[in-house]
């Protein structure tokens, strides 16, 4: 996995080769699809498929909906985009150019985009979403995001690397007593300066990571500890990652939790291969949680999954798949005070934690035949 382009090296125009190329191999994906369920056509809404498909493209101008502002149609031997006049010329210009989108645009006063294009889907459409009159094919499309493209792991370790440096900044920005929603508006400052965007963020201070699995920023101080994580959003993929800061050396009450989620994180990264189920790796995580203590902590958090241009697939450990080549990975060990999340890049054989590098302080964890690095806590100067 070659992960050493540069920022401009993958800020690519969108009509780029690479990425109509990969973007017309992922609407034959949809057609296959469409075929195997015997459809007239597939009518995809959700913010992250469309940029699954279009490699990257944006149908977003509210922030706070699944749902794009306009709808993707694929069939056959067409594919459509449906918007309301303010926005279709523009995302054709501008996130679909080169790709053969035929626009179709309506007044803001005639019907609804979704129910223009599952007319236009035919006489049994399906979606990404609940509907009335089509199937609900979300969980099969999102099937197809993987294995994903060379561009696309590309794209997400640059982000995973960047993320690092960014946390790195935190610890040299933080001082003792920082109030949560300052911190949070610098580490956002940050982000924004690389291009991302922040689709989740928590930020929490001292007795807070010990009583929520989420602490979101509020008017809270942070003295003693501070826990950030962050879902950055470029490109439409992402890579969750959790840091701890620490304002003085940590106590046990820190340490010991932080060790814990550190030995069943490595022991998750270890096993993790091509062809091996999902229902396996959530055997391994409930007996580590208990091996190291804390034997029902899985049950009171999501334990991660796949990632990419959606957050985090954490039902898929419930499912009979099976863990594919070129996948992005994030998995959540966390208990009570302490929680390790780092994205992981699975090529044809190894992983590889590429959020996790140094200057940040590293913590190794002590396997029966190797040693795997985790992120370490941070300690504020």
């Amino acid at each position: 996995m070659n992960m050493e382009n540069t920022y401009s090296d993958l800020e690519i125009t969108r009509n780029d080769s690479r990425i109509l190329r990969d973007s017309s191999f992922k609407r034959e994906k949809i057609r296959g699809l469409q075929k195997e369920k015997g459809k007239t056509g597939i009518v995809l809404s959700r913010r992250e498929n469309f940029s699954w498909i279009t490699t990257g493209g944006n149908s977003t101008v509210i922030n706070s909906t699944h749902n794009g502002i306009g709808c993707l149609v694929i069939t056959q031997d067409k594919h459509y985009f449906i918007s309301h006049s303010m926005d279709g010329q523009r995302i054709i210009e501008e996130q679909l150019p080169g790709q053969g989108y035929e626009l179709v645009e309506l007044k803001w006063f005639e019907t609804d985009p979704f129910e223009k294009a599952l007319q236009i889907a035919g006489k049994n459409p399906a979606a990404d979403i609940m509907t009335s009159s089509g199937q609900n094919l979300f969980s099969q499309v999102l099937d197809l995001h993987y294995p994903m493209t060379a561009l696309e792991i590309t794209r997400l370790g640059w982000v995973g690397k960047k993320m690092n440096e960014i946390y790195v900044q935190m610890g040299k920005f933080l001082r003792s007593g920082m109030i949560e929603q300052e911190i949070a508006a610098f580490f956002q400052y940050l982000q924004a300066q690389a291009g991302m965007i922040s689709d989740v963020l928590i930020v929490g201070g001292d007795q807070r990571i010990f009583n929520y699995r989420h602490p979101m920023s509020g008017d809270n101080k942070a003295k003693k500890y501070l826990m950030l994580h962050s879902a950055p959003n470029k490109w439409g993929l992402h890579a969750p990652i959790t840091r701890y800061f620490s304002f003085e050396p940590p106590g046990k009450e820190l340490t010991y939790p932080f060790k814990a989620v550190a030995t069943i994180q490595a022991g998750i990264f270890d096993m993790l291969r091509p062809g091996i189920p999902y229902s396996e790796i959530f055997e391994f995580i409930k007996g580590a949680y208990a091996q190291e203590g804390y034997p029902d902590e899985w049950q009171n958090h999501f334990q991660g999954g796949p990632t990419g241009y959606m957050i985090v697939d954490g039902q898929r450990l419930l499912s009979n798949k099976m863990v594919q080549e070129y996948m992005p990975f994030e998995w959540f060990s966390t208990v009570p005070g302490a929680k390790i999340a780092e994205l992981t890049l699975l090529g044809n054989e190894k992983p590889e934690i590429v959020s996790c590098a140094e200057p940040w302080p590293q913590h190794i964890v002590e396997l029966q035949d190797r040693q795997v690095k985790m992120p370490g806590i941070y300690e504020v100067n």
